[in-house]
């Protein structure tokens, strides 16, 4: 697989991998790493029985970055937060 472009770090605060260990994917365009980013930045669970289903949201990350590897320098970062 060869790599993209824009390159996507994310991970969390208390156990960052450092370094590529926060790589995750890459991407042609700025705007489908941000699409990216956004799709997978929260995820849903259902609750314990059939009867009480009920949904709970939590983060998946805490932090992302997107680095440009032409030039190497960070170009875009966010933070994740609790709902």
């Amino acid at each position: 697989m060869k790599t993209k472009r824009y390159l996507i770090f994310w991970g969390h605060w208390h156990y960052p991998q450092g370094g590529w260990g926060d790589f995750h994917y890459s991407f042609d365009s700025i705007e489908k790493a941000e699409m990216h980013i956004s799709e997978r930045c929260y995820q849903y669970t259902v609750g314990e029985s059939e009867r009480t289903p009920k949904t709970k949201k939590f983060k998946r990350f805490d932090w992302w970055h997107i680095v440009d590897s032409n030039t190497g320098k960070k170009i875009r970062e966010g933070k994740i937060y609790d709902e």
